[in-house]
């Protein structure tokens, strides 16, 4: 047989072989199509990045399948998992070594039946993770006190899970978290220390967790945001707040530029005149006190929190029972104290109608006897 039939030969087994193996070619950089299934890799070459979305992994056995696959590269931008409309996967935990040494930089998993986070699920990912939002799941226990090992993380999201009452949500410390999302979990066990050791935190969701009473260091008491210098945004609404003691909400840096306590079961006899300091001076700022139950605005108590306030309509006490008597006089009399309502702020009798539409001639004449009596 000539060289040249040995080659022609050589190359038809070749290709032969590659056929019977099912062998299919890499999408450089990402791994095998056919190994990476059901996961599915996509590239952005000009900005040098992967993500993976593993949506179509039912099972904690497909993503551990899909992980064993040979990667030329550990580093994915992008994990998406998300399963709102699987009706049958059956994803339960993500375990340590699970992403077989893969990192990854935004972790979104969404709409599955996960119960249990591995403390070393995404270790490999401490150096490099920044967003980890994991919205609608099932989850029942998580390793707060793991995120300290995270020296990158911005955001983390953990709303709409199943935590039971008993578990009590860790202390969490970062140095570089900003955002904290708990939100939509029900009978959430939070402690006044959840985010003392939070330095750079901008914004926490606390709302709709069933919150009785907003933690509060007894010793002095002293708010559980004390010492937060950074600290803009807190929402706290959708909750079953009753009082509102003093220094409850605190910004030390005086950063604060919203707080949102609409929808609780606030009560005009249950707020101290300093339940908040640290409103940022120079920049707008919104208080929303929507839906509770305060029925007057007696100056000892609100001015202190008025006079904290500048601009337009930036204090919103809209859908509560205001009487609107003489206790509203140094409100009515005053238009920048009346301006920092919103003009949604109504007053209730037998019709609702605007707080601004209160005759302040009358308050004045009326309110000017009473109190000479």
């Amino acid at each position: 047989m000539s060289l040249l039939s040995y080659i022609t030969l050589a190359v038809v087994l070749s290709c032969s072989f590659a056929v019977e193996e099912n062998i299919s070619p890499r999408m450089w950089p990402c791994p095998d199509v056919k190994a990476f299934e059901p996961c599915i890799c996509t590239e952005n070459s000009a900005e040098y990045i992967m993500d993976a979305d593993c949506s179509g992994a039912k099972t904690d056995q497909d993503l551990i399948n899909a992980f064993a696959s040979d990667f030329s590269f550990l580093s994915f931008r992008k994990l998406l998992i998300d399963h709102t409309l699987c009706v049958d996967c059956s994803l339960y935990e993500l375990s340590a070594g699970m992403f077989n040494g893969v990192s990854f930089t935004d972790i979104r998993i969404v709409g599955t039946s996960v119960e249990i986070v591995d403390e070393g699920a995404f270790s490999d990912s401490h150096t490099s993770l920044e967003a980890w939002h994991m919205d609608n799941n099932k989850l029942t226990a998580f390793p707060f006190e793991s995120i300290t090992s995270y020296t990158k993380i911005i955001s983390l999201t953990m709303n709409r899970n199943e935590f039971p009452p008993e578990y009590i949500i860790q202390p969490i410390e970062s140095a570089t978290l900003r955002t904290l999302n708990l939100a939509y979990n029900k009978e959430l066990n939070i402690s006044e220390s959840l985010v003392q050791l939070c330095s750079d935190l901008r914004v926490i969701h606390l709302n709709s967790i069933d919150l009785v009473n907003i933690p509060q260091y007894p010793e002095s008491p002293i708010s559980m945001f004390a010492g937060l210098e950074n600290l803009t945004k807190i929402y706290l609404n959708n909750n079953k707040i009753p009082v509102l003691n003093s220094d409850i909400i605190l910004a030390t840096g005086n950063s604060l530029t919203e707080l949102d306590l609409s929808s609780n079961s606030i009560i005009s006899d249950n707020i101290d005149p300093e339940f908040v300091k640290g409103w940022n001076p120079s920049v707008g700022c919104t208080l929303n006190l929507t839906n509770n139950q305060i029925t007057y605005l007696d100056e000892n108590t609100w001015r202190p929190v008025f006079t904290a306030m500048h601009g337009n309509e930036v204090i919103d006490m809209s859908l509560n029972p205001l009487t609107c008597g003489c206790d509203i006089d140094w409100i009515v009399l005053n238009t920048t104290m009346l301006n920092l309502l919103t003009t949604s702020t109504t007053c209730h009798t037998d019709e609702a109608f605007s707080i601004y539409d209160v005759d302040p001639n009358f308050v004045n004449a009326t309110c000017t006897a009473q109190n000479l009596l």
